[in-house]
């Protein structure tokens, strides 16, 4: 059975997907925030606005124009009503998946070509991934990837005695830093039950640092985690100023001349989007601390880490609304 769905976004990428989306679903209607795109529609064809969506019976919302902004936008004005995995992509249904009908041909295939007896399939065999095919080989998160090899390689340079980290990724920077060193204190609010060479473990929430003392830490780096803190998003006590606290401490524990490597999301403005996360102006950033010096500001974008002057507003408003923002910071 069909599931029903609204359509939202009535531009050129509905005109190219409408047969798709007839095939796929039972259309309850159509909106976008232009009503006058409703012309475009079939007399049986019914156009709902944003505002009635609650009168209507659907199970998805699809988004085919307005992108992330539409679906923050409608999940607000019905977060209570709508779970925001009911909202999805045009691109989500686009995407090429393994079919029920290839999926047992392949099986048939792989029964008549398989010699071993160890990889005969029965029924606990079955294990369907239908999606992968529908990927490219270079599915990487941008951000994370650049500067989690621009930091480690930093780290490297300047070989500190022991270096400490607060949330950063342990299947990505944490796991760079293994490879050439054994002395990492790990520092995260969630749970770490493993025990790994090289990598001690502290759970702290890492807003107040209470368990390091002040000046005790030669090397110390976050990587897009901070600004998530206080958000909630990972357990954590919500509280708006999270991050601002964070930074003192960050800085009070770091010995004078120990250095700070933390990145986070940066655009043209302060902004949060809750609750995933925030996005910063670089001069916010840099204008925390009051007892730290900017030895470097570099930015990801377009899979290049670049350094930029932070003082160079041409430059900063080249670099858009959404990039990764690295500070290399020294405490005086």
């Amino acid at each position: 059975m069909q599931k029903k769905a609204i359509i939202y976004g009535l531009g050129k990428r509905f005109d190219e997907n409408k047969k798709l989306l007839n095939h796929k679903f039972s259309i309850t209607g159509y909106s976008d925030q232009d009503s006058k795109k409703s012309e475009k529609l079939e007399k049986e064809e019914v156009f709902i606005p944003v505002e009635n969506f609650l009168a209507y019976d659907f199970h998805k919302i699809i988004i085919c124009g307005g992108g992330m902004e539409a679906k923050r936008k409608i999940f607000y004005k019905y977060m209570d009503d709508i779970n925001w995995e009911d909202i999805i992509f045009l691109e989500d249904i686009e995407r090429r998946h393994i079919t029920g009908e290839e999926f047992k041909r392949d099986l048939s295939v792989y029964q008549i070509s398989n010699k071993h007896t160890d990889f005969a399939i029965e029924e606990n065999s079955i294990y369907p991934i239908v999606n992968d095919i529908g990927e490219n080989a270079d599915v990487l998160d941008e951000h994370y990837f650049m500067q989690d090899i621009c930091v480690a390689r930093k780290i490297l340079m300047d070989n500190p005695g022991r270096h400490y980290d607060i949330g950063s990724r342990i299947d990505g920077f944490i796991s760079h830093l293994l490879v050439f060193r054994k002395d990492i204190t790990l520092i995260d609010v969630r749970p770490f039950p493993l025990v790994i060479d090289g990598l001690d473990f502290i759970q702290s929430d890492a807003v107040n640092l209470s368990e390091i003392e002040d000046e005790t830490v030669e090397s110390l780096s976050s990587l897009h985690a901070a600004e998530h803190f206080g958000l909630g998003r990972y357990g954590d006590p919500v509280d708006a100023e999270a991050f601002f606290i964070a930074m003192k401490n960050f800085e009070r524990v770091l010995k004078r001349g120990g250095k700070l490597y933390l990145s986070v999301p940066c655009g043209e403005k302060d902004a949060v989007f809750f609750n995933a996360h925030r996005m910063f102006s670089p001069y916010t950033v840099a204008g925390v601390f009051s007892d730290m010096k900017l030895l470097k500001f570099e930015a990801v974008k377009d899979f290049h880490v670049k350094e930029v002057d932070i003082n160079d507003e041409d430059a900063l408003k080249k670099l858009g609304n959404y990039y990764c923002g690295i500070f290399t910071l020294q405490k005086l």
